[in-house]
């Protein structure tokens, strides 16, 4: 069979050719549908509870994001003129902007002051027109900081920095907000230090980093990966055939990506890397081995013959390895899925490049024999020592090999699970400039809805359940890493002070429900209905509270999540039930099933390779050799994760994927040139010192070109990207010592009997396992 397909491939180039033209003009017309995903909501699966609370509460209070504005001063306090003009002026002009919800805006010209006067209870704002005198400015200055309710939420306990927050419809178009609101605030960046921050400034930073990435990896990574082409061949063929493969296999991809409609997160932002290095790997190995083949045949018969010798290893590899991103599709968090689907497909269509493309034009064009021979003595020199040393020491060898995965379990003890979201960014992003002033200074910028629905309608006016949430708004900002939180009942509590003379014993929830329902009659219809609609449904029978959180932090978002709900399951009266939601929940959601799917993912990745190698080879103990480069590298990657705290995240978690097509890839190739020399009558020495020559040589091309490559992803500005190039640079290393160093010493236990035979009776024996194959 692989000899017919050679043959037609060979001696049909041209045809073949246009075939793959075809393809291409096919696959590059789904570029143009790509779109891009920066949000955490689509993440989880349907049937989530995280996902069905937020829906929950969407349906209740609508779908809605929030965006966050930040004045500093640049001298002295925002008591100033030209700060307070600013807060007035930007307070009017964002209710403007597309996507904004015009009575959800909060800021010193829109929040109520509650306040007693002589005639009874004042609700105005704070400042209902831009202030220029000092009496005016010290009144706004004493009101302030004798409210709780604005005092270090709406203005910094240091009164160098004022807030304004605004809510926006869920259906509006992010990144024509995003420029809208970076346009509106400009012109008073020259008097006033500004902060942008909210979910839409966070996704379209996200998007802008992941354009960016995309802008930077592949002209570094085509760069690179030309040098190792050059490294590697030192011919222009050498270069241009795996070149154009590789720009071939990003257009099929990437296309396909669009035709499917898989939108760019900073998951699959990673693929056009991947198939930089796949396509390089897979195009190494066809055309190294036409040059071993050329230099012996010396004509054009050299592209058929290298094809049907190297074809089966190629196919084997590419189905382990897209069997291998497959099982990416045990996680349920969708990115990760889209992205062992897609890339699944990608190897498969890569390896048929490599088996079509590449030796078409090899038929095609006049053969060259390269004069390579001095440094390909070089490091067939060094391989043949590392061989002989590996069997000759074999015990040695494996014993290293064994201490070092022992380590490593320690190691992987040690690993943590998600990231700090922040902190993907590099340290000066503007981003991270904002969360810090806001966790400084407003008690967060990163922030959790807390839904509470009461058994009937007016639930919500129950000063047993008014005082339940009151009790629950101080215990959560009680709980670490939560900087405030805001509610109805603060509200209620602030007028009941207020209406009684600002009497400290009246700083409490009302006794009876007609005063409560008193307190929030007078305060919607004296306040701003989008102040009060966002905290109460219109027959009072659920109210909203919102918990601002000065961490990032995935492992500190469940924590905080946990004691949240353990407190409001055992305090809220019977019949009251509360639902957390917001995009914190689905970021600490995903902490799970990044666990739950990295242990299904190498286990199962690692059975499909066992098992695949089985039938191909018909040999338990091939099979199982199969995967030893496989656990090896699994344990030492994840061992130095642990040991550098690196963590695993939905960028880190597809690095197992990735390692097993790595793996296996060198694997096959070398298992399957010394089973050809073993069944040519070679002892066990021969064998894998010419298995070394050939598979060895071209893994060591394929190392250097697939580091090269992943190297692109250190110049990331996203820091989980930066990991993930480090470790799969690490586990293209790993992968390659267990290979050329350890298999070696494998095989001679594998061909070899326990006790030293003759090179003729090992040669027979070697021939009686490589059969069952």
């Amino acid at each position: 069979m692989y000899m017919k397909i050679a043959g037609l491939i060979t001696y049909r180039p041209k045809t073949v050719l246009l075939a793959v033209l075809i393809l291409t003009l096919l696959f590059a017309s789904g570029m143009q549908k790509l779109g891009m995903r920066t949000d955490f909501e689509s993440e989880l699966p349907s049937d989530d509870v995280i996902v069905n609370a937020d829906n929950y509460v969407k349906e209740v209070f609508g779908d809605k994001d929030l965006v966050m504005i930040v004045l500093g001063a640049k001298e002295g306090t925002i008591y100033e003129p030209k700060t307070l003009s600013a807060v007035y002026e930007l307070s009017d002009k964002i209710r403007l902007l597309e996507g904004i919800v015009e009575d959800e805006v909060r800021s010193l010209s829109t929040v109520n002051n509650i306040k007693g006067e002589e005639w009874g209870v004042d609700i105005n704002p704070f400042m209902s027109k831009a202030l220029t005198s000092e009496e005016e400015i010290n009144s706004l200055r004493k009101d302030v900081k004798a409210n709780k309710l604005a005092y270090g939420s709406i203005v910094s306990k240091n009164e160098k920095y004022t807030l304004i927050t605004a809510t926006l419809y869920g259906d509006y178009d992010q990144a024509v907000f995003y420029k809208s609101l970076r346009e509106m605030v400009e012109p008073y960046r020259d008097n006033n230090t500004i902060y942008l921050a909210g979910d839409p400034v966070a996704e379209q930073e996200i998007s802008g980093g992941i354009q960016k990435d995309l802008g930077t990896f592949l002209p570094l990574a085509f760069l690179l990966v030309i040098v190792g082409l050059i490294l590697s061949f030192r011919t222009v063929r050498g270069v241009i055939l795996p070149f154009t493969t590789i720009i071939l296999s990003i257009v099929w991809t990437m296309g396909l990506m669009g035709h499917l409609g898989f939108p760019i997160s900073m998951v699959s932002s990673m693929l056009p890397i991947l198939m930089v290095a796949v396509a390089s790997s897979y195009a190494i190995h066809v055309v190294h081995r036409y040059y071993i083949k050329l230099a012996e045949l010396q004509d054009r018969s050299a592209a058929f013959h290298s094809l049907y010798e190297i074809m089966p290893a190629v196919l084997m590899t590419g189905i382990t390895s897209s069997l291998g991103a497959v099982t990416l599709m045990v996680f349920d968090i969708v990115s990760i899925r889209e992205f062992g689907l897609i890339s699944s497909i990608a190897i498969a269509s890569t390896t048929i490049l490599s088996l079509t493309y590449i030796p078409s034009w090899l038929a095609i064009l006049k053969p060259k024999v390269r004069k390579l021979e001095v440094r390909k003595n070089r490091l067939t020199s060094l391989l043949e020592v590392v061989t002989y040393l590996s069997i000759k020491n074999r015990v040695a060898v494996l014993s290293v090999a064994v201490f070092l995965m022992a380590i490593s379990a320690l190691g992987i003890t040690k690993i943590n699970v998600g990231n700090d979201f922040i902190e993907n960014f590099p340290k000066g992003h503007v981003l991270r400039g904002s969360f810090q002033v806001l966790n400084d200074n407003f008690g967060g910028a990163r922030y959790i809805d807390v839904m509470i629905e009461g058994p009937e309608t007016e639930s919500v006016k129950s000063p047993e359940f008014l005082t339940s949430l009151n009790n629950f708004q101080s215990y959560s900002e009680s709980v670490k890493d939560v900087g405030r939180a805001s509610s109805v009942a603060e509200i209620v509590t602030r007028i009941n002070y207020v209406i009684n003379a600002e009497d400290e014993r009246f700083d409490t929830i009302p006794e009876t429900r007609e005063l409560a329902s008193q307190y929030l009659l007078l305060y919607a219809m004296s306040g701003n209905p989008g102040d009060f609609s966002n905290m109460v449904d219109y027959d009072y029978q659920r109210t909203k509270t919102q918990l601002f959180l000065t961490t990032s932090d995935q492992q500190e978002h469940k924590r905080i999540y946990t004691a949240l709900q353990e407190n409001l399951d055992s305090t809220l009266p019977a019949g009251y039930n509360a639902k957390l939601s917001g995009e914190v929940m689905y970021w600490s959601s995903i902490v799970d099933y990044i666990v739950d799917g990295k242990i299904k993912n190498i286990f199962l990745a690692l059975g499909i390779v066992f098992v695949f190698c089985l039938i191909i080879y018909r040999s338990f103990i091939l099979g199982f050799v199969c995967i030893i480069p496989l656990l090896f590298c699994t344990a030492l990657v994840f061992g130095a994760m642990g040991f550098l705290d690196i963590r695993l995240d939905a960028s880190t978690a597809i690095i197992t994927a990735i390692s097993v097509g790595i793996g296996v890839d060198f694997a096959i190739h070398y298992i399957s040139k010394l089973k050809s020399e073993l069944m040519a009558g070679k002892d066990i020495m021969v064998a894998a010192s010419n298995t070394a020559e050939v598979a060895g040589t071209a893994i060591i091309y394929d190392v250097i070109s697939n580091i090269l490559s992943f190297s692109a992803f250190l110049a990331s500005g996203f820091l989980t990207i930066q990991y993930f190039g480090w470790l799969i640079g690490l586990s293209m290393v790993t992968i390659c010592l267990a290979t050329i160093s350890f298999m070696p010493a494998i095989m001679s236990f594998v061909f070899t009997p326990a006790s030293e035979t003759a090179p003729q009776e090992s040669a027979v024996v070697s021939g009686n396992v490589v059969n069952e194959a």
